[in-house]
């Protein structure tokens, strides 16, 4: 008659072949169930440095072990027949501590007796030791590095705006830094940028990009009033520090934003960063504002594009790092770039300071176990305009249109309007303002076609004459459509379609489009005429 085994002993069978099967240069011995006495397997202990052979008492085998914690190890449990281990330390006769690894079982038919392997790991321990306060000290390094010359130091004093920055590190700071400062009188720079990596390694490149921006503009600056552009400013910090990236193989994603005060207009270069959030406050809505530039390091030389927006009072922009959209939370899912829209949105009327604390709080409370990387971000608030920086026939207007196939009137009524206002603030060249009414058709002539596939829709048109500065935000409801292709065509050479974005590109000095919530979109046209 064949006996079989209690299904408890072949899983308990499985799992001592699995648990002892991979542990090996340590001593195998056999105890009883309370772990003290010695029933086999003594001669095995002589792998234990210490150890004292022949002995059939643990106490006397294992001189200075830690019995308390070796008691603990062997005290009844409800699961009885499972793996159990623990890390013990016993001191030898030198006084030296030694780390051992203590890892027992019931043994399979005989519940008695307990199956017991001991390793000497005290070699590992101390690596482990050493590796954990190499780390710390890293850590401890770049914090005070990333607080020292990373983060803003700077307060910049502006009757215009007012920001706050917030960085909260995960467990290793990286490589993100921000900075705020005014380059010339009338002018706030904003930059946030994230290195690759983490860690000093990622904390020292973040500092030579800080210091290559700062460089480009200190050996351009000529004009004390006038710095120089974001887009030259950019040009010249790629030639300073894409050997370093490239070198150590790393990249760099940066947004750097410029608010012109006067003019109410925003420039800003976006190195493959994540998008800057814009609420505005005449409207109530929030769009995302991304440009079209890859990150520094990720190829040796590239022509920069830089963006205008317009502003108003009330206006809220946020810059922020990834480690804030791409927070884990459950089910895999993200923090998310619309949670942040709605989050501003929802808490537009509170302070700079209020809002970063808010979001950063809001994440934290979203992810499952902390922050994965660091999140760092800058909210600026747009406090006033200066009423006397307008000039002589500096206006603005909004049009509601209904566009439909076949019909001019929408258009009409644009390209009248956009003429007027012009022509009253003193542009009486008839060339350029030509060029720039031309440019608002064909910009609502594609809407109609592409943006709204020829079916026809509606379309707000907030325009606005300041400072020099012509802009044209045409809002509507529409499917994705790459504005930013501008066709180059040659003398002899022609295309059934497509001029209609080349006049656009070659009209206006910046052509861009924003993504608000769901099929949410704005065309944003912006001209300096002069």
């Amino acid at each position: 008659m064949t006996r079989h085994s209690p299904s408890w002993l072949l899983r308990m069978g499985d799992e001592l072949d699995a648990s002892f099967s991979a542990l090996a240069d340590g001593a195998f011995i056999v105890c009883s169930g309370d772990g003290e006495a010695i029933l086999d397997g003594e001669g095995s202990l002589q792998r234990i440095p210490g150890a004292v052979l022949g002995e059939r008492c643990v106490s006397r085998a294992l001189p200075g072990v830690d019995h308390a914690a070796w008691q603990n190890l062997f005290a009844p449990q409800p699961e009885e027949y499972r793996v159990r281990e623990d890390t013990i330390r016993c001191r030898v006769a030198d006084g030296i501590i030694r780390v051992l690894r203590v890892r027992h079982a019931v043994m399979p038919g005989v519940p008695e007796r307990r199956l017991v392997f001991i390793k000497d790991e005290t070699e590992q321990h101390e690596r482990r030791e050493l590796l954990a306060r190499a780390q710390s000290l890293e850590a401890d390094e770049s914090a005070r590095l990333q607080a020292a010359v990373l983060v803003n130091g700077e307060r910049v004093e502006s009757a215009c705006i007012e920001y706050a920055c917030t960085t909260m590190p995960s467990k290793l700071v990286n490589g993100d830094f921000i900075d705020v400062f005014r380059p010339h009188p009338g002018a706030v720079d904003v930059m946030l940028g994230d290195v690759m990596g983490k860690g000093m390694d990622a904390a020292i490149l973040g500092t030579v990009v800080k210091i290559g921006l700062f460089r480009s503009m200190a050996t351009m600056t000529r004009d004390p009033e006038r710095a120089p552009g974001v887009r030259d400013v950019c040009a010249a910090t790629e030639r300073f520090i894409t050997p370093h990236l490239l070198a150590r193989r790393s990249i760099t994603t940066l947004s750097y934003l410029r608010l012109y005060e006067a003019e109410g207009l925003a420039e800003f270069v976006d190195f493959g960063h994540t998008p800057i959030v814009h609420y505005q406050a005449a409207s109530g809505a929030c769009r995302l504002v991304k440009g079209a530039d890859m990150p520094l390091g990720f190829v040796e030389k590239q022509a920069f594009r830089s963006f205008l927006l317009p502003f108003r009072q009330g206006d809220i922009f946020v810059v922020f790092s990834d480690g804030l959209s791409e927070c884990p939370g459950r089910e895999r899912a993200y923090f998310g770039d619309e949670r942040i829209m709605r989050v501003v949105g929802s808490r537009s009327d509170t302070a700079p300071r209020e809002l970063a604390d808010t979001l950063v709080r809001l994440a934290f409370e979203f992810s499952e176990s902390g922050f994965a990387d660091d999140v760092s971000l800058v909210c600026v608030k747009v406090n006033c305009l200066d009423a006397d920086a307008l000039e002589p026939g500096d206006s603005d207007g909004t049009l509601r249109l209904n566009l439909k196939h076949g019909s001019s009137s929408a258009g009409a009524k644009l390209r009248h309007s956009v003429d007027s206002a012009l022509a009253r603030a003193g542009y009486s060249d008839d060339e350029q303002r030509g060029r720039v009414v031309l440019a608002c058709h064909e910009a609502l002539v594609n809407i109609l076609e592409h943006g709204l596939e020829g079916r026809g829709g509606r379309c707000v048109v907030d325009w606005r004459v300041r400072h020099g500065v012509f802009s044209a935000e045409y809002s509507y409801k529409g499917i994705d459509y790459d504005w930013l292709v501008a066709p180059e065509y040659k003398l002899g050479a022609y295309a059934s379609h497509g001029y209609g974005v080349g006049i656009i590109h070659a009209a206006m000095d910046s052509v861009l489009v924003c993504k608000g919530y769901g099929d949410e979109k704005t065309l944003v046209l912006c001209k300096r005429l002069r």
